[in-house]
């Protein structure tokens, strides 16, 4: 076959017999033959370089050889490297800009990221942002996660995830990861392993620190009743409901003796609901009681508090 292109040429000399058929075997006999050869030769190269660039030597800022498979060309490239070795990827396109494939059938893990920070005193080792336009053109980061390095000591090394988000156009730290998890303005920060440490925990919307201590007193007199024995958490106590079968009755609700804020409930049985809104805080292991006054043959006296617990 005649060789036309320097991609026909063959890498062993003796298969090289001709160029675009003319003949380098041995049967040129003339000056003119040998012109023509080196015309061709410096055509064909000529053509290949046009299509193929190589700079050799010479450092030129973001340019990526990419090479078409079929027809060897030199493409335009979305790929740069700048003199830091940073590399950016851009594409016009929607969809998947980066695929590691790893076709191994062990049970190893891979393919794998390495983020490897070659220091032992960084103070963030790394980050991943997410970056968009805002509507004034403006590139904004709206969420990072980031690892931060607590501990380089051997056998003793610690480091924590971090957890970054914009709200109303402020980026602040949200959660943190480390033996535990826990949120931004807990107190306390780490709770240790196998635990949450949050302001709240909400389920369905709603909070589970709300809660209520309900009972019942059949017959009241006028006496005061514990009605929680060494609370087991702190909290605040937002409003006292009662209600009675018959009769009446006057039901001041306490913390270890003293009367919430507020005014107490008249008993009767009309449900009545009386909001605390001071003297109504408690810790861990304050009693709640309720004492009953201006008893008039009051009967099935039931009543509810609802608390806010603090934990």
């Amino acid at each position: 076959m005649a060789k036309t292109a320097v991609s026909q040429w063959d890498t062993v000399a003796a298969n090289n017999t001709d160029i675009n058929s003319i003949p380098i075997d041995g049967a040129v006999t003339t000056p003119s033959q040998v012109d023509n050869i080196v015309r061709e030769m410096m055509a064909q190269i000529k053509t290949f370089s046009t299509s193929v660039t190589l700079t050799v030597g010479v450092t030129v800022d973001n340019t990526v050889p990419r090479f078409d498979g079929v027809a060897g060309a030199l493409q335009t490239s979305g790929v740069t490297i700048a003199d830091t070795n940073a590399m950016t990827i851009t594409s016009t396109s929607a969809g998947t800009l980066l695929t590691i494939t790893s076709t191994e059938a062990g049970s190893a893990s891979g393919p794998d990221i390495v983020l490897f920070r070659d220091s032992a005193s960084p103070a963030v080792l790394s980050m991943i942002n997410w970056r968009a336009r805002d509507s004034g053109g403006n590139d904004t980061r709206y969420a990072t996660i980031d690892a931060v390095l607590n501990s380089p000591t051997d056998t003793a090394e610690s480091a924590t995830l971090r957890f970054v988000t914009i709200r109303s156009g402020t980026l602040a730290f949200r959660a943190h990861m480390a033996a535990g998890f826990y949120m931004e303005g807990a107190t306390g920060g780490d709770p240790g392993a196998g635990k949450i440490n949050a302001t709240d925990l909400l389920i369905n919307n709603k909070s589970v620190a709300t809660d209520t201590i309900s009972g019942f007193i059949g017959a009241p007199a006028n006496k005061t009743y514990t009605l929680v024995l060494k609370c087991p958490y702190g909290g605040t106590i937002n409003e006292t409901v009662t209600k009675s079968a018959s009769g009446t009755c006057t039901a001041t609700f306490k913390i270890n003796g003293t009367p919430l804020g507020g005014t107490a409930n008249s008993v009767s049985s009309s449900e009545q609901t009386q909001a605390q809104a001071s003297a109504n805080t408690f810790v861990a292991g304050d009693d709640i009681e309720v004492t009953i006054s201006s008893n008039s043959s009051c009967l099935d006296m039931a009543f509810t508090i609802k608390v806010t617990k603090s934990f």
